[in-house]
C-alpha cells in the first residue's frame, strides 16, 4: 500500500511539472508572437491605364508598415509577371522603425494567367542592407489585380 501511494504521489509529481511546463512555454510563445509586431498591408493599386494582358502599365501601390524589429528595413514590391506562384520585386525603398504609409511606383506588362493563377502585387519587409545570402522577407501580403472588361 505505502508503495502504490508513493507512486501515485510521484505520478501527480510529474503530471504538475509536466503542466507548469507547458504552461511555460505557451508564455514564452506568446511572447515570441507578440515581439514579432512587423506588419504591412497593401492600401490600394492603382493603374495609370486600363489593365491589359501584356500591355506595360504603371502601377501605384499604397502601402502601410509597422517595422518594430529593426531600426530600418526595405519595403519592396514585385508582381508575377513570369510565373504565376513567384513574384519579381520591381521596386525597393529603404524605410524607419515605426508605423507609415509609402507610396512605390513600378512599370511592368501585367500578365493574364488565365485558369493557372491571378496577376498579383506583392509588398514584403526585409532587412536593410539586404542580406548578400538567400533570405526571407520578415513580412509579406499580396493583392490581385482585376483585368479591364
Amino acid at each position: 500500500m505505502k508503495q502504490s501511494k508513493y507512486i501515485f504521489i510521484f505520478f501527480l509529481f510529474v503530471v504538475v511539472l509536466s503542466l507548469s511546463a507547458t504552461t511555460a512555454n505557451a508564455q514564452n510563445s506568446s511572447q515570441l508572437k507578440q515581439e514579432g509586431t512587423d506588419k504591412i498591408r497593401i492600401v490600394n493599386i492603382t493603374a495609370a491605364l486600363p489593365v491589359i494582358d501584356g500591355a506595360k502599365n504603371e502601377f501605384t501601390v499604397e502601402i502601410e508598415y509597422t517595422l518594430e524589429s529593426m531600426d530600418e528595413g526595405s519595403l519592396a514590391i514585385g508582381f508575377n509577371v513570369t510565373n504565376s506562384g513567384t513574384f519579381r520585386m520591381m521596386t525597393r525603398k529603404k524605410v524607419k522603425r515605426g508605423t507609415n504609409f509609402i507610396t512605390l511606383k513600378a512599370k511592368v506588362a501585367p500578365k493574364d494567367w488565365k485558369e493557372s493563377g491571378d496577376f498579383s502585387v506583392m509588398a514584403n519587409l526585409s532587412p536593410y542592407p539586404l542580406p548578400q545570402a538567400r533570405y526571407s522577407p520578415m513580412v509579406g501580403t499580396t493583392m490581385v489585380i482585376d483585368f479591364a472588361q
